[in-house]
């Protein structure tokens, strides 16, 4: 019915015009609600067929919605992943993949016994879906629509139709249709987690198997299946599924352990509840699963493959290398999410209803590790659909240990410390500063668990208990973190001093989560903070000119960071009021800074560090700065009780405002400065509070407006009408109501003073004619030559329309305000009540915003993006000698041996061989819970095996170099009877002075037909990322051009299908563009010889295995389509380059 209402009022013409129009089409909401909808049609058969009804529509949405992204990458925007790149292409290839099946169908019905097994358009159709699959989102679209229904039946009876009980034998092997099908049928079952589709043709594919055992791919494929037979999809088959996965561990990821991503995938299936559906009672039978997996030992068999995984993947990633073929990368996410998801099944079973504790810490160090080597990039970047959704499986399952804390147990210091929440927090925080390689990842995971900071912005109203649910949850997360006081401030001090720029954006964004929480974590981080500033000022306070280094800068830059935050502002306030007992030091630093502001410097540190302070001042006036809002509820506080608790007191106040006008009468002091201490005086004469103080240092320093009006006229400038437009601004707020109206009818700088009715005090004019002449200028002839300046430049710029009225005005009215008047020191001091505690703040807070509309502006994030800045790099180099630090920090380290052991061998991949030798990983820390047997630690493979030489002299093999499958004198074995003789490809390169190919790391293991030949790099390059798993020893070649159905693919598949390979949003190389291993230029294409298939002799030896070191590193680091860190091979010579021969 959705898809008829769909298809009658026209939605894909509909959604294609809304995408071509700028305005909606920029809207965030309309771009969400779009995505949301396509990809729910593209899930079902139903709504692929509606795609393809509705083709010319269907085209042009493709169209816009690549649109879109490509301006987002011209324009150099991060997205916040609201139209991926990869969607377009997948549901193009989708519907293409649909098509080509319709077209299978169509053949079958119409073809005869009689016909010749290989008919052109048959081939045709195999052909375009082999094609697609050359990309890793074609690959997942081609695996996606052939589990919907009974599509892969088509290629079940194709291949049953041409099977040897068919066919015969040798017209079985002959048949390149009957091949295409047998790599179609492997990519399915190892794209697609589609269970219900291996249920329903499990039985049928073990068959065809079992029936051509001669078949690379079929033997390949019952490796994949091999956990399914005689399997039945229930929940009984849950203990002998994890016995396999338990027998298989040693083999992960290699050519003898697919059958475990398998076996996974159906556990998953099997004993994972789906999402729950509001208002519907979960069914009693995933409870009984989640018993069967317990009482099988999986929780022990999990941990023990993510283990697994992470030795795997921990070397390639250390060296930014590309971590494998698109079915590695398959292999590996597949295998990831579903251990995840069974982990977080198990784990919210169990710790629900918080009788149960589980201390076995081999979880959340899993976790860490493998969120690191998964999720780990800039934050420039963003994590492709999988990894985010690895991302979220990870924090969902750490955040399942604070459900095991029994809230009706006493809370003491020891249960504290001892409970699974404290256990976990442990875990990670240590995590964070145990390897640099962990920095950035740890921090990432820090944030991700923390809750956000409050208020929330919200269209509807929150009801009181969801309120105090919130609260308390801050407060249960302030209790855990502060028994790891020390691991936070060991973090804090560590990362403070760092010039490594997304670090210090997510030290920052951690900071501003804890001191969000509770008051007691607040104190514990800007304690933290200000610490190391007093450490800083007092380190060197012999010489005054030394004391203000780098460190310095980053360290004011951090607190300016914070201070902008209602939590830590009024942390802050707290801290430098000198009212808690112990920290009298920090209102001491707090006048020194000031100081610092007031004392001369022309060093680019020390004005740097007064910008700094600056700004910090004008967050702390900033009486919007707080955690009780006076709008947030009936019972709101008043405008006094709003400013004590927000606001400096008043011996801080008054050396705050002596600090803001000596900036201003300084001729030294900067742009940037002048300008964020007339906005915060602004903040402060919004209220008489303010301006009292404001007026008393203003009798103090009577020229500070003189002086700074006398710059505005000398430096006048397009740049600088910033500056005049906001002094004057500020003049206009302090007079006194009635003088306002004779400043002219325009309002628009008025509006200030009119949202703060509750101010009485003001200044009138002839106080500040008084406050703004000298001997030698009156302010009269200022403002007449700041007149003239205004109006020569309006000419060239509309903007300063409203500037030149402002000061015409203001003119006027010093003009007729008669002689000038000094200040009046009659105005009564305002009285503020004395601020509530810090704890008493944040048990009140505001928790909402009620809005009427949510703010489009507002992103899903709730920080700034980080956006990279151009700093001065030589403000940060420091003199050190290396070789005395080696000697220091690492005198038993042997460069040799360690780079031999990283470049001269390999971690386990795919295929590659067991080895005997083998390593303990990873005790149990604790007695855990689960596992009856006791068993806490398991012998595992050593990560790198030994370098294997392949057999002398073959070169690169395989199909893409023409040699002759059956060529026996080049696969004959060594004779090792008599000295070595030398091999006839090795004579002939040395004949043609060609390097000889190097000795290398074997191709993954494949079952042999002829014999094994030897692969380049772990497999091919090429777009489809090296997959060495579609390689097989039969004859099954491009199809002939004389079909007419396509043309001859000389340069395979790389050349003719780059333009699928899309690259993600800011971050396309291979970990966050750290690589070093970036490939050269590839060789150019060799044309094919007369035969039409065999090359020259000569041109073998040049495309043997490459250059040195393990295949894993010779890869192209640059972006594929697998994006991330599986990034695709670079577009190299295809393996078909031979035409097909009959």
């Amino acid at each position: 019915y959705e898809i008829y209402y769909f298809f009658y009022h026209h939605f894909l013409e509909l959604v294609t015009l809304l995408l071509s129009i700028p305005v909606t089409s920029a809207h965030p909401g309309v771009l969400q609600a779009t995505k949301d909808v396509l990809k729910f049609l593209a899930q079902s058969q139903k709504g692929l067929l509606f795609f393809m009804s509705e083709y010319e529509a269907t085209n042009l949405l493709i169209r816009a919605l690549c649109h879109l992204y490509d301006q987002d990458e011209e324009e150099g925007l991060q997205s916040d992943g609201v139209i991926d790149d990869a969607f377009a292409l997948w549901l193009q290839d989708s519907t293409q993949t649909l098509q080509c099946i319709t077209e299978l169908f169509t053949h079958f019905q119409r073809c005869t016994a009689s016909e010749e097994t290989d008919h052109s358009d048959l081939l045709g159709t195999l052909h375009n879906l082999y094609l697609i699959t050359f990309n890793p989102v074609g690959r997942s679209a081609v695996g996606h629509v052939f589990s919907l229904e009974k599509n892969l039946q088509s290629l079940i009876t194709l291949m049953e139709y041409y099977s040897k009980e068919a066919l015969g034998d040798s017209k079985s092997k002959k048949s390149v249709a009957y091949n295409y099908a047998c790599i179609l049928i492997l990519v399915v079952v190892q794209s697609s987690s589609d269970v219900q589709m291996l249920e329903q043709h499990a039985a049928s594919l073990l068959k065809l198997c079992k029936a051509d055992e001669n078949n690379a791919k079929l033997q390949e494929l019952g490796k994949w299946l091999e956990p399914l037979k005689n399997l039945r999809f229930e929940i009984n088959c849950i203990p002998n599924l994890i016995e396999y996965v338990k027998q298989n561990i040693d083999n992960l990821m290699t050519a003898e352990g697919v059958g475990l991503t398998t076996a996974l995938r159906v556990l998953c299936n099997v004993a994972c509840p789906p999402p729950p559906v509001e208002g519907q009672q979960k069914d009693l039978k995933w409870n009984l699963a989640v018993i069967q997996l317990f009482s099988a030992e999986g929780m022990d068999t999990f941990i023990r493959v993510l283990q697994k995984l992470n030795s795997i993947l921990t070397q390639p990633w250390r060296l930014h290398v590309n971590m494998g073929t698109t079915l590695h990368r398959v292999t590996t996410i597949s295998m990831a999410r579903c251990t995840l998801t069974l982990l977080k099944t198990m784990l919210t079973e169990l710790l629900r209803g918080g009788s149960f504790e589980f201390k076995d810490m081999r979880v959340p160090s899993a976790l860490v590790t493998l969120h690191m080597l998964l999720c780990s990039i800039p934050l420039s970047g963003r994590l492709d659909s999988d990894e985010q959704k690895i991302q979220n499986d990870i924090i969902d399952i750490l955040l399942t240990f604070t459900q095991g804390v029994n809230e009706k147990l006493t809370i003491s210091e020891e249960t504290l410390a001892n409970n699974t929440w404290s256990l976990m927090l442990k875990e990670v925080l240590s995590s964070i500063l145990k390897v640099p390689e962990g920095f950035f990842s740890g921090l990432i995971l820090l944030s991700e668990l923390l809750p956000l900071p409050l208020p929330m912005q919200t269209t509807q109203v929150i009801e009181p208990h969801d309120i105090s649910v919130a609260l308390n949850t801050r407060k249960l997360w302030s209790m855990h973190l502060h028994v790891q006081a020390k691991l936070l401030q060991e973090i804090v001090r560590s990362f403070s001093g760092t010039t490594c720029q997304p670090i210090q954006h997510m030290l920052r964004r951690i900071c501003v989560q804890l001191c969000d929480l509770a008051s007691p974590t607040a104190l514990l981080i800007m304690r933290t903070v200000l610490d190391l500033i007093v450490e800083d000022l007092q380190s060197t306070s012999e010489d005054k000119e030394k004391q203000y280094t780098s460190q310095t800068t980053r360290l004011l830059a951090l607190l300016d960071a914070l201070a902008s935050h209602k939590a830590c502002k009024l942390a802050i306030l707290h801290l430098i009021n000198g009212t808690i007992k112990g920290d009298e030091r920090y209102a001491e630093i707090f006048q020194d800074l000031l100081a610092l502001v007031r004392c001369p410097g022309d060093s680019v540190i020390h004005q740097q560090c007064v910008e700094y302070i600056i700004s910090i001042l004008q967050s702390l006036c900033d009486q919007d700065i707080a955690l009780i809002l006076p709008t947030s509820s009936e019972g709101s506080v008043s405008e006094l009780e709003q400013l004590s608790n927000s606001l400096p007191n008043k011996e801080l106040m008054a050396s705050i405002c002596d600090c803001l006008l000596a900036t201003l009468a300084n001729s030294e002091s900067s742009y940037s400065c002048l300008l964020t201490c007339v906005r915060t005086m602004m903040f402060l004469a919004e209220h008489d509070y303010g301006l009292f103080h404001l007026k008393s240092s203003l009798r103090k320093n009577s020229s500070a407006l003189h002086s700074l009006l006398k710059r505005v006229v000398s430096t006048f400038s397009k740049d600088t009408g910033e500056l005049a437009s906001s002094f004057l601004e500020f003049m206009r707020q302090i007079l006194s109501s009635d003088t306002m109206g004779c400043c002219g009818d325009d309002s628009g700088l008025m509006e200030v003073e009119g949202a703060h009715p509750s101010r009485t005090m003001s200044i009138n004019a002839a106080e500040l004619k008084q406050l703004l002449q000298s001997k030698e200028d009156s302010p009269e002839n200022l403002f007449l030559e700041l007149e003239k300046l205004v109006l020569e430049h309006s000419k060239d710029d509309d903007n300063l329309d409203s500037l030149l009225d402002n000061v015409v005005g203001l003119k006027q009215m010093l003009e007729s305000s008669g002689d000038p008047l000094p200040l009046s020191d009659q105005d009564v001091e305002p009285v503020l009540s004395a601020p509530e505690s810090l704890q008493n703040l944040f048990n009140n807070r505001t928790a909402y915003v009620l809005s009427d509309v949510m703010d489009d502006q507002l992103k899903s994030m709730w920080f700034t993006p980080f956006q990279a800045e151009e700093i001065d790099t030589d403000l940060d180099l420091v003199k050190v000698d290396l070789i005395e630090l080696s000697e220091k920090c690492c005198s038993d380290f042997d460069l040799h041996s360690e780079l031999e052991r990283s470049f001269l061998s390999e971690p386990s991949s795919p295929g590659r061989a067991k080895t005997t030798k083998g390593f303990k990983l990873g005790k149990h820390k604790h007695e855990t819970f689960i596992t009856s047997s006791g068993k806490s630690e398991y012998i595992e493979p050593a990560k790198r095996a030994h370098v294997v030489p392949p057999p002398r002299g073959r070169g690169r093999g395989g199909f893409g170099q023409g040699i002759r499958p059956h060529d026996i004198f080049r696969q004959r074995k060594q004779n090792t009877s008599r000295p070595p003789s030398m091999h006839v490809d090795d004579f002939v390169a040395a004949e043609s002075k060609e390097v000889v190919p190097q000795d290398g790391i074997p191709p993954p293991k494949r079952p042999l037909k002829v014999s094994q030949k030897i692969s380049s790099r772990g497999g091919f390059s090429g777009n489809r990322g090296g997959r060495g798993a579609f390689h097989s020893q039969n004859r099954f070649f491009t199809p002939p051009a004389s079909k007419g159905n396509y043309s001859r693919r000389e340069g395979a598949r790389g050349s003719s299908w780059s333009a699928q390979n899309t690259p993600r949003g800011n971050y396309n190389e291979s970990r966050g563009g750290q690589s070093n291993f970036n490939r050269g230029p590839l060789p150019p294409l060799r044309p094919l010889s007369s035969t039409g298939y065999r090359p020259s002799p000569r041109d073998r030896a040049s495309r043997g295995r490459g250059g040195l070191g393990p295949s894993w590193a010779s890869a192209n680091s640059g972006s594929g389509g697998s994006r991330g860190k599986f990034v695709s091979g670079g577009s190299g010579r295809g393996r078909h380059v031979r035409s097909f021969t009959r």
